[in-house]
């Protein structure tokens, strides 16, 4: 089971959106068994993005409105019960743990003590034999949710737009990994996901170029993901994926080149 934390500090890096549409690939592919991998995502930002994308908020009555179906409980002890997962009507093969608003006020607390940012490592290793990837969508933060999820992480996986600020961005997201190692060892950026990019504004182009240079000693540096907001706005009110809806556009070629990336290098 490999558990990959979806994290840049700053908001707006297409986080979310890298979640839901590589977990929906990997979902569609094979393990090592030779059958479907089993794929968890996790929501652990309370703005709860990924947790509407996947259509779990749709149903005012859906216990996925309930601060219990999230892993509040588990992140302040760790061997409390896993809440039960959710299955997306659209994409049946996922499995996924919502947020909810009140996840902030963990925050604060999860800084105060070693015990409670190493307890949802422990609660995932529990579902060793249930799933072959977890994947988190962490909040824009550095903060206790944030630290926990990279405690409890194989690697960190940064999405990162081809804008000046991301660049400026990663001596701040570098410190905080640093931090995490204290308790996980040996965590590791996966990869850095350029995204937004359009190789038409001279920006951009020279944005992907510095990080090709100047970060790839930091971590591999995958394929760049093309700005498309129509293509990607339009499948948030279906509930589905680019990949599910829209097979043969483009995007679709491009997040299949950046799972085979990320499946490389980790």
């Amino acid at each position: 089971m490999k558990i990959l934390s979806f994290w840049n500090e700053a908001g707006g890096a297409t986080k979310t959106t890298m979640v839901a549409e590589l977990g929906y690939l990997l979902s569609t592919r094979q393990n090592e068994a030779g059958s479907a991998n089993r794929v968890l995502l996790i929501d652990l930002d309370p703005q709860r993005s990924l947790t509407r994308r996947m259509g779990l908020l749709d149903d005012p009555s859906s216990k996925a409105h309930r601060l219990g179906a999230t892993l509040n409980i588990i992140l302040q002890e760790a061997e409390n019960d896993f809440p039960e997962p959710f299955i997306p009507e659209r994409m049946p093969a996922l499995r996924v743990i919502p947020a909810h608003q009140q996840l902030r006020s963990l925050d604060n607390i999860l800084m105060t003590d070693d015990s409670l940012l190493i307890g949802l490592r422990d609660a995932l290793h529990r579902l060793e034999a249930d799933y072959d990837y977890i994947l988190i969508d962490t909040p824009p933060s550095n903060g206790g949710l944030t630290r926990a999820a990279l405690v409890a992480s194989d690697a960190a996986v940064i999405p990162m737009p081809t804008h000046i600020k991301s660049v400026e961005n990663i001596e701040n997201v570098t410190q905080v990994l640093a931090q995490c190692r204290r308790l996980n060892p040996s965590l590791q950026i996966a990869s850095f996901i350029p995204t937004v990019y359009n190789k038409q504004r001279t920006q951009d182009r020279e944005i992907y170029e510095m990080v090709a240079q100047q970060l790839s000693d930091l971590a591999p540096i995958s394929p760049p993901v093309t700005e498309r907001p129509a293509i990607f706005r339009d499948v948030l009110p279906a509930r589905g994926a680019v990949a599910l809806d829209q097979p043969g556009n483009p995007a679709t070629q491009e997040l299949n080149a950046v799972l085979d990336h990320l499946l490389e290098v980790i």
